[in-house]
């Protein structure tokens, strides 16, 4: 099968890493947060005051459901020295 890599963990860097995964694809999503969802993942905009983020209707985007279909998850990844030296 076919290895793919997504960059960015938002709503459409899920959607595309769990359509290759249901494809038998060997993926694996980099983001560079450390929480999946993009602008759709809760944010704190005031020290009390969060924004809730991803409804729970969208359960199939979660790590445990990519995880569940193979895909590897890379949340924060640490730079690549030799990649960013050139």
């Amino acid at each position: 099968g076919m290895s793919s890599i997504v960059i960015g963990g938002g709503s459409n860097g899920l959607a595309a890493a769990l359509a290759l995964a249901k494809r038998g694809e060997q993926v694996t999503l980099l983001e560079a947060r450390d929480t999946l969802g993009g602008l759709c993942a809760p944010r704190a905009f005031h020290p009390g005051f969060t924004a809730p983020g991803i409804h729970p209707f969208a359960r199939p985007f979660t790590a445990p459901a990519l995880a569940a279909l193979g895909a590897k998850l890379a949340l924060r990844p640490a730079p690549d020295v030799n990649l960013v030296a050139g």
